[in-house]
């Protein structure tokens, strides 16, 4: 086994790996923040990594470490590299050429979907989804998700080479928030349009952030849209709490942010998040109403409980040993 990964890792470092988005390198998007990330991952493991953007997002302020390479637009199908995409499931530039070159493409690709099939449909996506998961399955291309609920819910569309493989981050980014953590307010952080009112109101039927602003009138309800990263850690460092209210997420990478900065979840338990917050949070049930607790209290115990399992089961070295296993895969 151990020369088998040794010829294994000789063979990827004569090959290129190509992460192929449709971001342009900022951290205040999660897209293009974990590919940021698995990429600078990967280099420190000595992969040549290039990333491809279409740069259909515009939002550029990051500069990648020595070892990264960054080209706007797209490669040549004809590189020898593993080309690793990173989608959704709306039709970009990087899909149109996915499904385009799937015969090119086989034995040589893999993708991570971002989103769920119920989220799709939920956002009126539901033909280019199909479209997409069709190729994939006529390819057998290999699938990586980020929860088991992600992979469940693919195999209502014929999808059976998916892996799951839990997110991993750079958690030295929160290093120098946590002074902030210590200095904890009443407040709950609400990020963008997390909770999304029109998914709120279309799937659930209720004014969510009404329901929280009456039921917790001695927190603050902060609510936060387009910070640039460092501004939104450190309203995540400042918070007791966070919501997460969507119940079809795949996973919630910005569960990571509250555990390392010590802010405790409040969430849906549904979907991916009871994966992503692993019963250390509060819970929110939907049914015929919400259901929530009376009151709030604040339990720095189990927000530091929280910290050591992020630590444990996020960083971004972690979750490259998983992603390079799967490159073996191809």
């Amino acid at each position: 086994n151990s020369r088998r990964g040794c010829l294994f890792a000789n063979k990827l470092n004569m090959r290129k790996i190509f992460l192929i988005t449709d971001r342009n390198l900022t951290l205040s998007d999660s897209i293009a923040r974990y590919t940021i990330d698995l990429a600078e991952g990967l280099s420190r493991q000595n992969f040549g990594v290039t990333i491809f953007s279409t740069e259909e997002a515009k939002r550029k302020d990051y500069i990648l470490q020595n070892g990264v390479k960054y080209v706007s637009g797209l490669p040549k199908v004809s590189e020898n590299a593993i080309f690793h995409f990173q989608f959704t499931f709306s039709q970009r530039l990087h899909t149109k050429f996915f499904l385009k070159n799937l015969e090119k493409l086989k034995n040589k690709s893999i993708v991570t979907l971002h989103v769920t099939p119920e989220y799709a449909e939920i956002m009126d996506q539901k033909r280019e989804m199909e479209t997409i998961l069709k190729g994939l399955s006529y390819a057998n291309t290999p699938i990586l998700t980020f929860s088991n609920y992600a992979k469940y819910d693919l195999k209502r569309f014929m999808i059976s080479n998916c892996h799951v493989v839990y997110p991993g981050l750079n958690l030295d980014r929160y290093k120098k928030f946590l002074r902030d953590s210590t200095k904890k307010e009443k407040q709950i952080l609400v990020v963008a349009s997390n909770p999304e009112k029109s998914f709120v109101q279309k799937v659930k039927g209720f004014n969510f952030l009404e329901i929280i602003k009456n039921k917790y009138k001695n927190f603050k309800i902060k609510e936060v849209i387009n910070l640039s990263f460092d501004d939104y850690l450190r309203e995540m460092a400042k918070s007791q709490f966070y919501i997460a209210l969507s119940g079809v997420e795949h996973y919630g990478l910005a569960i990571i942010d509250a555990y390392n900065l010590l802010a405790i979840p409040i969430y849906t338990n549904e979907g991916g998040l009871t994966e992503a917050v692993y019963g250390k949070g509060i819970t929110i049930t939907i049914k015929e109403e919400i259901v929530l607790p009376d009151t709030l209290s604040y339990n720095m115990q189990i927000a530091r409980e929280n910290y050591t399992f992020s630590v444990r089961q996020h960083p971004i070295e972690k979750h490259v040993k998983n992603i390079i296993s799967l490159y073996e895969t191809i």
